[in-house]
């Protein structure tokens, strides 16, 4: 006697290999949290319009059953780097405030076209940092490296930290406001934590 499955097929092969590539192709992100829930958001730093509505129609799409496929295929594959969202966002954080700092004093802060454009992109980069609930040490300290760039006003200091340069930031600690300090004082704790 042959057994028969009566379970009904799914309408479609779900592919989450493929999907996350296309995502990606279109400015996607994604990470895990500690206890395995999925996380998907898109970068709208220098993507065109287009290719941010892509994205969001890409995850408005999704169904239940295409969501927990994909996280299982994360878990399956545990990424090397789950909170690419924020090194990736910090990465283009710290590309947008070179811009800034590359351009003549004189033309800072009159506002001109590339002015507003450079800034909307590190706003961006800064909102999606903020947005993002990192799962990781590095995540955290991105998250802190950015409060501590809004906090410092010298641009020494400043590039020493869009560097995450912790030596540097050390020798000068004592110059930063109690603020500063004590969000520097977190970042070395966690690389101490790392040691």
């Amino acid at each position: 006697m042959n057994a028969h499955s009566f379970v009904a097929p799914m309408a479609h092969d779900f592919n989450s290999a493929e999907w996350l590539a296309r995502f990606e192709a279109v400015g996607g992100g994604y990470t895990l949290s500690p206890d395995n829930e999925i996380h998907l958001g898109f970068f709208v730093l220098d993507r065109s319009d287009e290719d941010q509505r892509a994205a969001r129609r890409m995850i408005d799409a999704l169904t239940q059953a295409e969501r927990q496929a994909l996280r299982e295929h994360l878990i399956a594959r545990r990424v090397p780097c789950p909170d690419l969202l924020i090194v990736t966002a910090w990465e283009a954080y710290v590309a947008a405030r070179g811009d800034l700092n590359a351009m003549d004093d004189e033309l800072l802060g009159r506002e001109t076209e590339q002015d507003a454009r450079i800034w909307k992109r590190a706003d961006a980069a800064e909102d999606i940092i903020y947005e993002a609930i990192a799962t990781t040490n590095t995540g955290v300290e991105i998250k802190l490296w950015l409060a501590l760039c809004n906090l410092i006003t010298d641009r020494t200091k400043e590039t020493a930290a869009l560097a995450r340069d912790i030596d540097a930031l050390r020798l000068v600690a004592e110059d930063l406001d109690w603020t500063a300090r004590v969000v520097f004082s977190a970042i070395a704790s966690l690389r101490a934590m790392e040691g």
